[in-house]
């Protein structure tokens, strides 16, 4: 696991030296009050530090744990593989239906399959489903005026 990891964290810290080269060459714009390589240096360098910090914990030894019997099937258990399945459903639609209204199928959906109370959880993950898209429209379509799929 220490090998496949450093080989990530070198990947990755390779990907954001290139990405630092590519994003130094973006052009100011006149009408902006700062610079627009602000957000792209800040997001290489939070994923830079990200990678470094995995690189340095590889080196460091720690205790050591085997795994308990059953831990894998676990991890990959019925409900974790549904939930992924789901998500990669809620991609695939998005496109086609639109951003607000997958959106709120997927809370509400996700909130029935993985409730152990769906009669006592479902007024809540509506209500949860129509604040999220409602501030989501607010901020991006009325406010900001940003095209949302």
């Amino acid at each position: 696991m220490k090998t496949a990891n450093r080989i990530s964290a070198s990947v990755i810290i390779l990907i954001c030296l290139l990405m630092f080269q590519q994003a130094t060459q973006i052009q100011d714009m006149a009408y902006h009050l700062s610079s627009n390589r602000t957000f792209p240096y800040m997001t290489i360098g939070f994923v830079l530090l990200l990678a470094v910090s995995l690189l340095v914990t590889t080196f460091v030894s720690g205790p050591t744990t085997a795994f308990a019997n059953g831990y894998w099937k676990r991890v990959i258990g019925g409900k974790r593989l549904i939930v992924l399945g789901s998500f990669c459903i809620y991609l695939f639609v998005l496109p086609i239906v639109g951003f607000l209204p997958t959106s709120a199928a997927f809370i509400v959906l996700m909130t029935v399959f993985l409730s152990p109370r769906i009669r006592h959880d479902l007024p809540a993950a509506l209500a949860i489903a129509v604040g999220v898209v409602g501030v989501c429209y607010v901020v991006f379509v009325y406010w900001l005026q940003f095209y949302l799929p």
